[in-house]
């Protein structure tokens, strides 16, 4: 109900009025004579105003305990995280010998157990015959390497081909010319004026 520009004390009896009619049509025997001093009006505006309200502060508890416990557990399991976390760092050896990233990945194409990154976006990798240098590409040459691979092979750069057994100690060409570069960039990329 809006009762603008009404005093304080016009809302309140007001309220408390309309609380106490609720009272008398809905709960009480319509036969019975109805108390009309105001404190016994206040005392029941009062009752129906908070009807329910102790349930409702129940809820209201046992909410925000819910609450608090959740965030608790939450916590505690990161707590342990960063507890497991701590003690993997600390028991971490770090005077052992590091295994080099390019080394693993020579042992991993000698045993044949490299896959390259991209190879789940290449429709049927594992069908097609991979190179024998790099196991990323497919092969294009007879002797089983792919372009960049096959270049390597064709211009004595062996030492280039990540697949080290067929490295060749005895041509050694450690200057890249631009004859080079440009048959490279010509027949691997297919640039031809650039």
């Amino acid at each position: 109900m809006d009762l603008k520009g009404k005093s304080l004390i016009t809302t309140i009896r007001t309220s408390v009025n309309e609380a106490v009619n609720c009272v008398k049509l809905n709960y009480t025997d319509k036969k019975t004579d109805y108390p009309k001093s105001f404190a016994a009006q206040y005392a029941l505006a009062v009752i129906h105003n908070n009807n329910g309200i102790i349930q409702a502060f129940e809820l209201i508890q046992d909410k925000r305990e819910y609450n608090i416990a959740k965030i608790n557990q939450r916590n505690q399991i990161r707590a342990q995280k960063i507890c497991e976390q701590k003690k993997k760092l600390e028991g971490f050896d770090f005077d052992q010998d590091l295994v080099p990233y390019g080394i693993q990945i020579q042992n991993d194409i000698q045993t044949k157990k490299f896959c390259s990154s991209f190879s789940l976006l290449v429709k049927d990798f594992d069908s097609t015959l991979m190179c024998y240098g790099c196991q990323s590409f497919s092969c294009k040459f007879p002797n089983g390497f792919c372009k960049l691979c096959g270049f390597y092979f064709c211009e004595y750069l062996m030492r280039l081909i990540p697949n080290a057994t067929f490295h060749d100690e005895t041509l050694i060409n450690s200057t890249l010319q631009i004859e080079k570069l440009d048959s490279l960039l010509k027949n691997i990329y297919g640039f031809e004026n650039f």
